[in-house]
């Protein structure tokens, strides 16, 4: 199985970039896309984080965007601290540790958390990074990409492209397209 998890303003079945380009890719198993409504959204972070976990178990590899991809990464970073196997993931425009541009965006719930992983991984948080690659839009105002900078530099795939947020310019569109392609080849063949 194949997670798409949207952001917040997104819906599983969204025809505008990344939603349609996710939907589009031949994956050979089934596309299991949850709607994260405004009344999931709103159960304990804890509660929605321990539901992706039990996604992640069965799946064969996961894509999120933007806040969807914050909660994977979280997800990922739970699984990866007690030892269990994490997919491949893509994220698109993931919310990291800090929202918005400037030093005084706004920060995701527990992101200094995140931050602290990713950076400065103790021990047992050491595979979250192996699992991990991420397509931004160069002009997105809602997740900062010189956050991307330090990841890059500690080698994993960072690809950023112009475009914004919903990457839906052209070079953006190819780009997650050619992600999409590299995820596809990750997945164990049955």
């Amino acid at each position: 199985m194949i997670l798409y998890l949207h952001g917040r303003h997104g819906s599983p079945g969204d025809d505008r970039p990344p939603a349609n380009l996710v939907a589009a890719q031949p994956w050979g198993r089934p596309l299991e896309r949850p709607a994260l409504t405004p009344e999931w959204l709103e159960r304990p972070f804890s509660t929605q984080i321990d539901q992706i976990d039990g996604w992640l178990a069965s799946a064969d590899a996961a894509i999120g965007h933007s806040h969807g991809g914050w909660l994977l990464l979280w997800a990922a970073l739970q699984r990866v601290e007690r030892g269990a196997q994490t997919p491949p993931m893509l994220l698109l425009s993931c919310h990291l540790w800090r929202a918005g541009r400037g030093r005084t965006g706004a920060l995701p719930p527990r992101g200094r958390r995140i931050e602290r992983a990713l950076l400065n991984p103790r021990p047992e948080q050491t595979g979250l990074g192996r699992s991990l690659r991420f397509v931004h839009g160069a002009d997105d105002d809602q997740c900062p990409v010189e956050l991307l900078e330090p990841l890059a530099e500690r080698g994993i795939p960072v690809v950023v492209v112009p475009g914004g947020h919903r990457l839906d310019t052209s070079r953006a569109t190819a780009a997650v397209r050619v992600a999409l392609g590299t995820l596809v080849g990750t997945i164990p063949r049955r």
